[in-house]
């Protein structure tokens, strides 16, 4: 979900929750052209012609910290993915912000993805 920052008008702010907004955003992506409207900072070349790519976004506390990725199945024509963050006793919250998982894997025969995160802290 989409969060955002409220300041009434005695100057007391509030973090408000979109629960209209998606929870997540996932991508297959098969194309450069298409890589490139999603990330639009630094340079990522893949060879399509082996490779795909698979994009997970999803609001987190926590963007400095490393992913760990647990596992990638794919069942069905669909490409499950499960990580986790990794955790550290250091006290690094912000404000929520996007938070991206990236992979590059060789192609496989699937239409779609699913993305398992299985912490809820994030």
């Amino acid at each position: 979900h989409a969060h955002y920052r409220e300041v009434d008008e005695d100057g007391k702010t509030t973090f408000v929750t979109d629960e209209t907004s998606p929870k997540d955003r996932k991508y297959m992506i098969g194309s450069q052209a298409a890589l490139n409207t999603i990330i639009t900072e630094g340079t990522l070349t893949v060879d399509f012609s082996k490779k795909i790519v698979l994009v997970h976004i999803i609001m987190g506390v926590h963007p400095n910290r490393a992913l760990v990725l647990k596992s990638i199945k794919v069942k069905d024509d669909v490409v499950n993915v499960t990580y986790d963050i990794k955790q550290n006793s250091i006290k690094d919250a912000s404000s929520p912000t996007a938070v991206y998982a990236v992979i590059v894997m060789d192609k496989v025969d699937a239409h779609d993805c699913n993305f398992e995160f299985q912490s809820a802290f994030r």
